[in-house]
């Protein structure tokens, strides 16, 4: 069972121009400095074999120091993989979404950040639990707009501040 320790949603645009929340959800797991997290739109078309209408999913590993290690992924039913960081260090993933309201596929790029760094998803200490920060995305698909402004500040069950 998933319960995600915190949710949030992030707008993104269709070919048509229309609005949707995609949710990442993430979750603390046992593993050290271990996270899972999902992404998810009511107004997607479910990846096969899966419930509440993910169209990726994860896992997220942070260093001791609070700066990412590494992220699986996968936007299909495939068991994640890891990404492999890019020349720069970044590492990227993409889901392709299948929109319910008939627009075109949009395919959600996500930047995680650079591995060993703390510009992107990171993991520190918040006092009451493990905090997590940092998500951008990026699309530039039919002329649809996307932005996403940087979180922080997330500690478990709790609000952004």
């Amino acid at each position: 069972s998933f319960t995600a320790d915190f949710r949030r949603d992030l707008r993104i645009y269709d070919s048509l121009g229309t609005a949707h929340n995609i949710t990442l959800s993430v979750m603390k797991v046992s593993t050290t400095n271990g996270w899972v997290f999902a992404l998810s739109s009511p107004d997607a078309v479910a990846l096969a074999g899966t419930t509440n209408n993910v169209v990726g999913w994860g896992a997220l590993t942070f260093n001791g120091d609070g700066s990412l290690a590494s992220v699986d992924f996968s936007s299909t039913v495939a068991v994640p993989a890891t990404i492999t960081p890019g020349g720069d260090g970044s590492i990227e993933g993409a889901a392709t979404i299948d929109w319910t309201n008939g627009a075109t596929d949009s395919t959600f790029d996500i930047n995680f950040g650079a591995t060993n760094s703390t510009n992107g998803f990171t993991q520190f200490a918040h006092g009451i639990g493990q905090g997590f920060s940092g998500f951008r995305s990026k699309t530039g698909e039919d002329g649809a707009r996307v932005r996403l402004e940087q979180i922080s500040g997330f500690e478990q069950g709790c609000s952004p501040v």
